[in-house]
């Protein structure tokens, strides 16, 4: 089930979604370590929910691959946006995502734990899968670990939304 989200966290004006990384090591004990690394794709054109941007599937996508996909299958329509897009900057740092919250009257440490606590969780309630997928497999349990990334969206009131995890 996915719901949109109309109101998000604008950097720059732009839609973002931001990656976590995660390292699960082991599944009985289940160790899990949330890195304070991650990153931040954002949407090719400033976001609005105006009639004309409402056609404009950009303005909502903020998958890098995806959009890239995108433009390139309909090159025609895009072309001259094409050549902008490689040049532009997808990828926003976390130092300028802090920075961003900050000038918009948020706190980026209470985002950040309430994200950890999302992943956290998402990793606790799936263990039992990972314990299963160990013991079925044969595999050693101190040489078990994943890696995970999960994305998130944060809202204007700086509450953040999972997305997906790969």
């Amino acid at each position: 089930i996915e719901k949109y989200i109309s109101n998000p966290f604008l950097v720059d004006g732009k839609k973002t979604s931001f990656r976590v990384y995660a390292l699960q090591s082991g599944a009985d004990p289940l160790r899990i370590y949330v890195h304070e690394f991650g990153f931040l794709g954002n949407s090719p054109f400033n976001y609005t929910l105006n009639e004309k941007s409402l056609k404009n599937i950009l303005v909502h996508i903020v998958n890098r691959g995806v959009v890239d996909n995108y433009i390139e299958k309909y090159n025609s329509i895009y072309k001259d946006y094409l050549k902008k897009w490689k040049k532009m900057k997808s990828i926003i740092s976390i130092d300028e995502l802090k920075e961003s919250v900050e000038k918009q009257g948020g706190n980026y440490r209470k985002i950040r734990e309430k994200i950890n606590d999302q992943v956290i969780k998402i990793l606790i309630v799936n263990s039992n899968t990972h314990k299963l997928m160990v013991n079925r497999r044969g595999f050693n349990d101190a040489n078990f670990f994943l890696f995970w990334g999960f994305d998130f969206l944060i809202d204007d009131k700086f509450e953040p939304h999972f997305i997906e995890i790969n």
